[in-house]
């Protein structure tokens, strides 16, 4: 009884996994079975991944699709976006590769969103194809041996025993097609799906739930892309460079965007949204700290007025409120000229304080506590409104803003995450 209490519980999971992968189908989905590492750990080969249908032109980056392989091979691919380009097409990387494909994807290449993974069932579809008939007739007769064990001996059992066992590992084979790659996460709700995040410094912010995200990686503009999940994409103004190396050591393939003739705003939003009165502004510098004057982030209200405008100037980071408030100093020395800096700005509702790689300056009491934001654009690398004459001249990379103040250990585990 014991043995067959167990068979049937072994059973019942495989089952379960096999049916899983089966069902999508029947609502239109794809199933897939993935023959590749490229995005391992996160989905190894052997998985089957269900996409749900697609429009192309609705992907965003950091999504997993199933599309089409526009390079010269005839395959299927289940890879992240990195940046979706001004004309459409879909710059996509498995999260394993060192690279990005070599041929950006169309959205009419795009079959769906990778939904959901079930793990190991695929294995049958990859053995078969190639040609590996000895593991494949070893899992069904594995099978036959659950299915015997689970319903009890005589010959008519083995007999449906081991047409159960052959018949699941075929319904598998023939049921999924194959891809190469890996997957996104399961859902929170069965009516909201999310991607799974991305590996390293990525994770960690997005962990936090930034109500705005950049990571400034485009190969053209006019668009930055929000990386947030939120939509709330921003538009490049003037020159900027595209495409430059970027600051994380842990993804060196990661660009950035420079801003080296800047005369005004490097990129904003484009959309007066509410905006938090408590929130942490975070990204990463490099410039000539020594320099000018120049503003790095400001809330711009819907008749000009900028609030909170984060100013860097002789290497001193500060805090201008408002029009009518001073300057107030938050952290100086503690910028290296030239080279790639961790800068998170935390204010709260009554004290705003400053981390550079993970190290916190003093809290400083606000010179206007509990300042009220009135619904804004958000800007970035330079100043919108007056005074005009402070642009940002150096390189941006992984901008975030925070709708809450980041604790210590919150900015102290993005920093180790790069």
């Amino acid at each position: 009884m014991v043995v067959r209490a167990a068979c049937r519980a072994v059973l019942g999971v495989v089952v379960g996994l096999v049916l899983w992968s089966l069902l999508p189908p029947l609502i239109g989905w794809h199933s897939t079975a993935v023959v590749s590492g490229s995005m391992s750990p996160r989905v190894e080969r052997g998985d089957v991944v269900a996409a749900s249908p697609i429009r192309g032109e609705e992907v965003t980056a950091g999504q997993v699709v199933l599309f089409t392989d526009p390079g010269p091979q005839d395959r299927r691919l289940l890879h992240r976006v990195q940046t979706v380009n001004t004309d459409g097409t879909l710059v996509t990387k498995g999260d394993a590769n060192p690279d990005p494909d070599p041929t950006p994807a169309t959205p009419d290449d795009v079959l769906g969103l990778a939904r959901l993974r079930v793990p190991w069932v695929g294995y049958p579809l990859t053995w078969a194809g190639e040609g590996r008939w000895l593991p494949l007739v070893a899992a069904a007769g594995a099978l036959s041996l659950l299915t015997a064990g689970a319903f009890g001996p005589g010959p008519r059992s083995t007999t449906r025993a081991v047409a159960a066992g052959t018949a699941l590992v075929v319904l598998v084979a023939v049921t999924a097609t194959t891809a190469r790659a890996g997957f996104t996460d399961t859902t929170a709700t069965a009516a909201t799906w999310r991607t799974a995040p991305l590996a390293g410094y990525p994770a960690a912010v997005l962990a936090d739930r930034p109500q705005y995200y950049y990571r400034l990686g485009e190969t053209a503009g006019p668009t930055a892309q929000d990386s947030s999940g939120n939509g709330f994409h921003a538009e490049y103004r003037g020159a900027p460079q595209y495409g430059v190396a970027g600051a994380l050591p842990s993804d060196p393939t990661a660009k950035a965007a420079a801003f080296p003739a800047n005369t005004g705003l490097g990129f904003t939003t484009t959309t007066a949204r509410t905006a938090p009165s408590v929130f942490t502004w975070e990204a990463f510098l490099k410039a000539d700290y020594t320099s000018s004057e120049s503003t790095l982030f400001q809330f711009v209200s819907a008749g000009g007025a900028a609030t909170y405008r984060i100013v860097l100037r002789g290497g001193e980071i500060s805090l201008l409120q408002n029009s009518s408030s001073q300057l107030l100093a938050l952290a100086s020395g503690y910028l290296s000229n030239g080279a790639w800096q961790h800068v998170a700005v935390v204010v709260s509702a009554s004290t705003a304080q400053v981390y550079v790689n993970g190290k916190a300056s003093p809290a400083a009491a606000l010179r206007v506590p509990g300042l009220s934001v009135p619904a804004s654009r958000v800007s970035f690398a330079g100043p919108e409104g007056a005074p005009a004459d402070k642009p940002y001249k150096g390189t941006l990379d992984e901008v975030a803003l925070y709708p809450r103040a980041l604790t210590a250990a919150q900015v102290q585990a993005h920093y180790n995450a790069r």
